[in-house]
């Protein structure tokens, strides 16, 4: 789950603008279509840019309109033109096809006839909406971290404080965040520490609920896309540490920054 969402947030980091609508050239990975080169020139306004495709696939980020591309095989020396009317479609899918009389095809194909690499690369794209529209409705404070610290010299829970991971772990974000009381449970605010595409301060890492037990306590914890966690999260206050304990059998250990003790 952990490396999972460390090379989406990658793919997001480097993926600055999400435009609407794609355009994916895929080829049939024989061995011509290996050997060969195939330029994209996409026709706008009477402009055309011309993109290089060698092997694999070709993703192309468009706009609205109607588009007309022209493709072109160096080794076959031949052009063929499409029409895609991305005003009907979020995304289209094409096929370059090559025959052993050395002739080639475009054909049109649905999403789950693409090839994995395409179908993968439409999946993260797809994800990465589904994330911005969450971060766009997901819920928030007005804490900051000062905000808290000074919120806290004039009274606190004993639950309540900062808290920071006090260590660094392959695929496991250093979190920083505040735990303050709302009514009779608690938020848990988010400070530093994860993706910053995804996460901003005063952002609500989890809700924190007493149990029956003194020191235990039952959270909703969003994952690190914003995704409410689903199965059961609990914590254990030991002093001044708290230990998450997560459903896959792992746990995250945060050592409490403030107050300080004295």
């Amino acid at each position: 789950m952990k490396v999972k969402g460390l090379l989406l947030i990658l793919f997001l980091s480097s993926f600055q603008t999400i435009t609407s609508q794609y355009i994916y050239f895929y080829d049939d990975n024989s061995l011509l279509a290996r050997e060969d080169e195939i330029s994209i020139g996409v026709v706008k306004e009477g402009k055309e840019t011309v993109y290089i495709m060698q092997g694999g696939y070709k993703r192309l980020d468009m706009s609205k309109n109607m588009v007309t591309i022209n493709l072109t095989s160096r080794t076959l020396q031949s052009t063929k033109t499409i029409t895609v009317d991305m005003a009907k479609n979020d995304a289209a899918f094409y096929l370059i096809k090559f025959s052993k009389d050395n002739t080639w095809k475009i054909v049109s194909v649905e999403e789950e006839d693409a090839s994995f690499s395409v179908k993968n690369d439409y999946k993260q794209i797809k994800e990465i909406r589904a994330t911005k529209k969450r971060s766009k409705n997901h819920p928030k404070t007005t804490w900051t971290k000062n905000g808290l610290k000074a919120h806290f010299t004039t009274k606190s829970d004993t639950i309540e404080g900062i808290y920071k991971m006090p260590y660094k772990e392959t695929n496991i974000p250093q979190i920083t965040f505040g735990i303050v009381k709302n009514g009779n449970n608690f938020d848990v605010v988010y400070f530093s520490g994860d993706s910053e595409d995804v996460w901003s301060e005063g952002d609500i890492k989890a809700r924190l609920y007493r149990t029956g037990k003194k020191g235990i306590f039952r959270l909703d914890w969003y994952n690190w896309d914003k995704t409410l966690e689903k199965k059961e999260v609990y914590a254990r206050l030991n002093e001044n540490a708290l230990k998450i304990f997560f459903p896959n059998d792992t746990y995250w250990y945060f050592l409490k920054m403030y107050p300080v003790y004295k």
